[in-house]
């Protein structure tokens, strides 16, 4: 495919301008000269024959050369000392630039001057203006103004067309890409190299695209394979937490008790991993069935489960909704799951009478859930990382508690699975703020 460049199209259009001007100015000029002619004709007055009667006759030479009522001729030396005048009084005037600049003479008057061949005298011609010409020169002036004003904006449309709108068409593919939608394609057709950038992005486009189904393709192959894991390992540590289990009912003696009941520690936890990382897997590899629910009744239903073992822990807990519905498209049960898991890691890893607030703000396009405590906290160093799997906060607590590293990964996919957020909140020290937002359906 032959390309025309960019920088032969702008040659182009500076040639063409230049060429209007030159052309424009021609015309102006040939005009004007025109406008001159016609006015020294209609004068009726031969300026060459003029000068050779004044230098024989004097003043006579005027009766043989009527000019107009509203023609001036005005006779000077080299220096401009007037000498002699018709239809003008010399003697009223100093001199010629005094006459000049009377109300006498018209200043529309069209001005003409000659000098004679062997003496030194100036002829200063002014003839009265022609309407007729002036208005044709002036109307010529505004069609010559028109016309380059028209060729200004079409050849601004044509290189808008060429060079600008192509520009903004790879600014919005490169923000679109940069976004995440790798399906989206540039465009234009121009003819100049800026077709080649548009074929290298929508190539990489293309590319990333690819990569990203490649990714998805192994991400769904290994949460499948995680799940099914899971799903068989469940049996093999019923059955160990079973027996364990019996076994610990049955009179043994102290080591054998304390070995069973290690047993049956570490096989509960396995218990609960294995069924975190099936959930993890399972809501990673299918689509959530969402519903429209108000989330402010299903967050109050929820919050009530929970009075009497906040109470009963001597949690202060304190809750912030508002009176209005506010509408949200939810999987309800996975919402639940939500607020389940940042309450009890909230009850799990804090001391007794700690704090907790909860509150549910509806702004105009989303809904936020903020859920903050004053207990422990989490240290800065695992804040980027904390909703990654399997991330645990190493302490003595942590490890004695035994928790399985998933719940906030759990509750950040979720979130995205309803095209929301979670985000612990670096600016409060107090303790931990989760802050949820969701989008609301208006």
């Amino acid at each position: 495919m032959k390309l025309n460049r960019i920088s032969r199209h702008l040659l182009k259009g500076y040639v063409l301008v230049l060429g209007l001007i030159l052309v424009l100015i021609l015309s102006v000029y040939g005009m004007y000269m025109g406008y001159t002619n016609t006015q020294l004709e209609r004068s009726s007055v031969d300026m060459d024959q003029l000068i050779l009667d004044y230098e024989k006759e004097g003043e006579k030479a005027f009766d043989k050369h009527a000019l107009r009522v509203d023609d001036y001729l005005i006779i000077t030396d080299k220096s401009y000392k007037i000498i002699n005048a018709y239809n003008i009084d010399p003697n009223s005037y100093k001199s010629f630039f005094d006459l000049q600049m009377s109300d006498e003479l018209n200043q529309n008057n069209a001005y003409y001057l000659f000098e004679n061949y062997d003496g030194d005298l100036v002829f200063h011609l002014y003839l009265s203006p022609y309407e007729e010409e002036a208005n044709m020169l002036f109307i010529f002036l505004v069609l010559a103004i028109l016309i380059f004003s028209v060729f200004s904006v079409f050849y601004a449309r044509n290189t808008s067309k060429k060079i600008i709108e192509p520009v903004n068409e790879l600014i919005l593919g490169a923000k679109n890409i940069g976004k995440g939608d790798y399906s989206y394609q540039v465009e234009y057709e121009t003819g100049n190299e800026l077709d080649l950038i548009r074929d290298e992005i929508n190539q990489m486009s293309h590319q990333l695209k690819e990569e990203k189904q490649r990714r998805m393709a192994l991400e769904n192959e290994r949460n499948q394979l995680i799940m099914n894991l899971s799903h068989d390992i469940k049996t093999p540590l019923t059955n160990v937490i079973g027996y364990s289990q019996a076994l610990m009912s049955q009179s043994l003696d102290d080591n054998t008790k304390k070995s069973v009941e290690t047993i049956y520690k570490y096989g509960l936890n396995a218990a609960a991993l294995t069924e975190e990382l099936f959930d993890y897997s399972k809501i990673n590899t299918h689509e959530l069935n969402k519903e429209l629910h108000d989330i402010v009744e299903l967050t109050r239903i929820k919050l009530a489960e929970y009075i009497h073992e906040f109470e009963t822990f001597n949690i202060n807990y304190e809750f912030d909704l508002p009176d209005t519905k506010v509408m949200v498209q939810l999987n309800k049960l996975m919402y639940q799951r939500v607020l389940d898991n940042l309450i009890q890691n909230a009850i799990k890893y804090n001391e007794k009478d700690f704090s907790l607030k909860i509150r549910l703000k509806d702004d105009k396009e989303d809904v936020e859930i903020i859920i903050e405590d004053d207990g422990i906290g989490i240290p800065v160093g695992y804040h980027e990382s904390i909703f990654n799997p399997l991330v645990r906060v190493e302490s003595s607590r942590n490890r004695q508690l035994g928790g399985t590293g998933l719940g906030l990964s759990i509750v950040k996919q979720i979130l995205l699975q309803h095209k929301g957020d979670v985000q612990l909140d670096s600016s409060y020290t107090e303790g931990c703020r989760f802050i949820l937002r969701l989008k609301k359906e208006n």
